[in-house]
């Protein structure tokens, strides 16, 4: 079974990675749970049944330490404000402008701004000569739906990224660290670690605070949108009924639509957000001489510091330091976080005991992958096959198959292996492995590109030959001289018949399907393939699983055109 995607029909578009997400849910579990809820109908009979389930009726979700992805959240959350930030400034720009033109008019002609003018127009509804001409003759329709779109969709773009982005990193960051707070408080594994419970309590002090912070941006993104649309609905009724002969019909329908403007956030945007908006200050934006607080020597709850400082600032009281903004809090953060990281990673590396390293070729080669296999009952001994695609010579494939032994923890290579697959004219383009067994080659050739499955195991199509370890260098590393001698069996895969027995799948010719790159998910129940077109602009999926029963069929596709992607 085959998914392709096409995203040609858009020029920008390209598509620069490609990887397979692990799901750790077990999946038959939760359909028989599913399966058992047909025809219940109230809650009880839900928690009844949910009391009567075996543990192993429910997903088996990761324990150990090793599935914790701490380091990597740090990034998303540095990159996830910036364009927000960014862009509701430059938003606001465009009324900015428009203000400092009509109040250098007023100034001149009323000795009044713009504040004032369209405040007093609210309530009296008396216009200004100065409010009237601008309003008509310079902003018109054309000047309000300029306003109108590039500071509402300023303010939606901020409330998305708070809500959609922001929000639930900094939850699931709370819940990674305080995993390693538990860990840190409750089990043995914080002196292995290297962990310190009050430096958690700090970071879980600063995620606080920013959460709190992304709270109170989302709440001022609500409410200073809502009083914008207010406004600028009132205000292109302005401009028409301005624009409009008072003794005339369509002025006398113009006043009947007056009766559904909300004026109470008329005025709060006109005397608050259009003023200066709260956003400035929370998200650090504002030009400020006050000196800014020193987050590193408060020495106090940083959470309980900011909430007293925001509550003091919503009741129209002036801190006498400037707020930290969204960028000084990050920063704070991954200063805290990188120091119980480095702990973590110093005290883990002198934890590890090394063994001399083994190589296996020489120069960067241009594809290759690796995998460890336990080909006996014993749990101290393992293989490690790597597949190596030789820089100089296109068209071979080099295999290793090293063992290794343990011996009270520390691992030893008893011997190393080598064997060659030569695909005559064709050149490797990428190689994976899929299995315990199975080795996927995708081949380019000129008249077509194949993709080939080719099982690694000894003896089986392939031949190792064993190399002597040799001695070893200075640096620890061990090598032959004589390896370039030694004579290793090659399988030869150049001829059509013998290619053909090991193909499953063929490409037209083309860039749009000639393979770049190839990627594995190897999962049992879940085997699949998918490869990335050299134009970088097509992909297609394969499962692997629906061509497992029969050896001799190929993979198909499941339709016969490729679908548009949209960007």
């Amino acid at each position: 079974m085959m998914y392709q995607l096409d995203c040609s029909a858009h020029s920008t578009a390209q598509i620069c990675c490609l990887g397979w997400g692990y799901n750790f849910l077990d999946v038959d579990a939760v359909k028989v749970n599913i399966h058992k809820l047909r025809g219940v109908s109230n809650l009880e009979d839900v928690t009844n049944l949910g009391s009567q389930a075996k543990p192993s009726d429910f997903p088996d979700l990761p324990t150990d330490l090793a599935f914790l992805d701490v380091e990597n959240m740090m990034p998303k959350l540095s990159t996830l404000p910036a364009g927000g930030q960014d862009e509701f400034q430059t938003s606001q720009d465009l009324q900015n402008r428009f203000i400092r033109n009509v109040d250098e008019t007023l100034q001149e002609k009323c000795d009044c701004t713009w504040i004032h003018a369209a405040y007093h127009l609210v309530l009296t509804g008396h216009c200004l000569p100065g409010v009237k001409d601008w309003l008509v003759d310079e902003l018109g329709e054309r000047g309000h739906k300029r306003w109108e779109k590039a500071t509402g969709t300023g303010y939606e773009n901020l409330r998305r990224l708070t809500h959609e982005n922001l929000l639930p990193s900094l939850d699931r960051f709370s819940v990674l660290i305080s995993r390693l707070r538990g860990l840190s408080r409750f089990q043995d594994a914080n002196y292995a670690l290297g962990l310190f419970t009050l430096e958690l309590d700090n970071i879980l002090d600063s995620v606080n605070t920013l959460q709190l912070m992304a709270h109170n941006i989302l709440i001022s993104t609500c409410s200073e949108l809502q009083q914008f649309y207010a406004f600028s609905f009132w205000l292109r009724q302005e401009i028409e009924n301005q624009a409009t002969d008072p003794t005339s019909a369509s002025a006398q329908e113009a006043a009947e639509k007056d009766t559904s403007v909300d004026y109470g956030n008329v005025l709060e945007y006109i005397q608050g957000a259009m003023k200066e908006s709260k956003l400035l200050e929370l998200l650090g934006n504002r030009d400020d001489h006050r000196p800014k607080w020193d987050l590193d020597a408060e020495g106090r709850s940083l959470y309980q510091l900011y909430k007293k400082e925001v509550s003091e600032l919503n009741k129209g009281a002036s801190a006498q330091k400037q707020l930290p903004g969204l960028d000084d809090l990050i920063a704070h953060l991954d200063k805290q976080c990188g120091l119980v990281f480095g702990r973590i990673a110093e005290t883990q590396r002198r934890n590890v005991r090394f063994g001399p390293s083994i190589q296996v070729g020489q120069g960067v080669p241009d594809c290759m992958d690796m995998r460890m296999v336990s080909e006996n009952d014993s749990n101290e001994e393992f293989v490690i096959y790597v597949a190596l695609g030789p820089t100089n010579q296109r068209n071979l494939v080099k295999l290793f198959r090293v063992l290794l032994s343990l011996e009270n923890g520390v691992s030893r290579t008893q011997y190393r292996e080598c064997a060659l697959i030569k695909f005559g004219h064709a050149y490797v383009q990428d190689i994976k492995f899929v299995d315990d067994e199975t080795l996927m080659v995708a081949l380019v050739e000129e008249s077509c590109s194949r993709l080939l499955s080719i099982n690694y195991k000894p003896d089986v199509l392939l031949v190792y030959t064993k190399i002597d370890l040799g001695s070893t260098d200075k640096d620890g590393v061990a090598w032959n001289a004589n390896e370039k001698s030694i004579e290793l069996c090659v399988t030869d895969l150049s001829q059509q018949k013998n290619a053909l027995e090991h193909t499953k799948h063929v490409f037209r010719s083309g860039p749009s399907w000639t393979p770049e790159k190839l990627e594995i998910n190897g999962r049992k129940g879940r085997r699949a393939a998918c490869l990335l077109a050299q134009d970088r602009l097509h992909y297609r999926q394969y499962d692997l699983e629906s061509a497992a029963t029969t050896e001799a069929e190929t993979l198909q596709p499941r339709t016969t055109s490729d679908v548009e992607m949209s960007t």
